[in-house]
């Protein structure tokens, strides 16, 4: 069971503001062996009670399997102490796991209690936005977290609130403040999220954030019918445009005709890695998907170098008998040995986080596949 705590109260604590580690916004009930043959309750009551000490007065107790399925009554002590404390909010989402769902269910109904605290009075201001799905443990704390705000900015568009990550009940309440929502990514949660505004009445945007420079060019063309401002919206891209093809130049020089294996085993959505390899004239000699990933479009590969359900077995035999320059993978599962190799993930939204790849993957193939101090017989 994990607690977690308005960020509004962090900062009374005199926590310092903007990034709240995520330490001091959750804790655990601790659940160890001992508790899960005779009850976890007794460490709930002391976490609950230990955050009321400490001075926050909204609270939410977020279940997790094992309360459920060991039978803990997670309700009736919240219920008794709301009664004892009747000056703070508790409230309980019951996520039992593997019993009523899994970890998305859990955070959708964390996400839809949260909604209900929206205020419907507030009119909604013109060229102001909220951020959607920012999802909080993907996030670090540093400054690329902001890259959504400075990008949006560049627009004439001001954030409202960003719905779940550096949000507070205040920032919630005035969601309807902004005139549309864009969510950050169009994984399955994110989409559930965005219907549950649509129904509210709150106009989320037909695309997430762009990622890449072809996304960023239908983003700006989308802001500026919107806003009625198209003259601005074409500048702000051309001006991303430019920039991104000097830095993109830079690394083609080094890249062009590197043969590459790329294998994407969780993400939905890889185009702008597949624009991007394109852009740096790199040959894509296998596309490896996990057997959950939806096939990406083919404009920037061609079909006979996708393998679904693609496992490491396959992987090894793929260095060997196509002899890639690099590997780019999103999983730490998959080890390549000798090979050039890149980790990846979805970048924060703009060209900043893309170009930042390019980079990496100029570096990697610039570089000893292993590191000369791993070679070293040691005595």
């Amino acid at each position: 069971m994990s607690i977690a705590k308005d960020l509004a109260d962090c900062h009374r604590q005199n926590i310092e503001p903007g990034f709240v580690p995520q330490s001091k916004r959750i804790v655990g009930s601790d659940l160890d062996d001992m508790m899960t043959i005779y009850g976890g309750l007794n460490n709930l009551e002391e976490a609950v009670e230990k955050a009321i000490c400490d001075g926050f007065r909204n609270i939410f107790v977020v279940t997790t399997c094992v309360p459920g399925i060991i039978g803990d009554d997670c309700a009736a002590l919240l219920s008794r102490l709301s009664a004892k404390h009747n000056e703070v909010s508790i409230r309980l989402v019951n996520s039992y796991g593997n019993m009523t769902g899994d970890f998305n269910r859990g955070f959708v109904d964390s996400a839809k209690m949260l909604l209900e605290f929206v205020d419907s009075s507030i009119e909604p201001k013109r060229d102001t936005v909220n951020i959607l799905a920012e999802r909080y443990f993907f996030k670090s704390g540093n400054i690329s977290d902001d890259a959504s705000v400075r990008m949006l900015e560049r627009f004439g568009l001001k954030v409202n609130s960003r719905f779940l990550y550096r949000s507070n009940l205040d920032s919630i309440r005035q969601m309807r403040g902004a005139s549309i929502n864009f969510i950050v990514d169009n994984d399955n949660v994110t989409a559930e999220l965005a219907d549950i505004l649509n129904e509210m009445g709150m106009y989320v945007g037909p695309t997430p954030l762009p990622v890449g420079i072809h996304a960023m060019r239908e983003f700006a063309e989308f802001i500026g019918k919107w806003t009625g401002d198209a003259d601005k919206a074409s500048e702000v891209y051309r001006s991303e445009y430019d920039r991104y093809r000097n830095e993109i130049d830079e690394s083609r020089r080094i890249l062009r005709g590197r043969r590459v294996i790329l294998v994407d085993m969780y993400l939905q959505g890889i185009e702008w890695m597949l624009e991007l390899l394109q852009d740096l004239g790199t040959k894509i000699v296998r596309l490896g998907l996990g057997h959950s990933v939806n096939e990406p479009e083919l404009s920037y590969c061609e079909r006979d170098v996708i393998r679904r359900s693609y496992t490491v077995s396959e992987l090894v035999y793929d260095i060997k008998t196509l002899e890639p320059d690099l590997v780019i993978v999103d999983s730490g599962l998959m080890g390549v040995g000798m090979v050039p190799q890149v980790r990846f993930n979805r970048p924060c939204p703009g060209i900043d986080g893309v170009l930042e790849y390019a980079m990496r993957i100029r570096d990697a193939v610039i570089g000893p596949a292993v590191e000369g101090w791993r070679c070293i017989e040691w005595e």
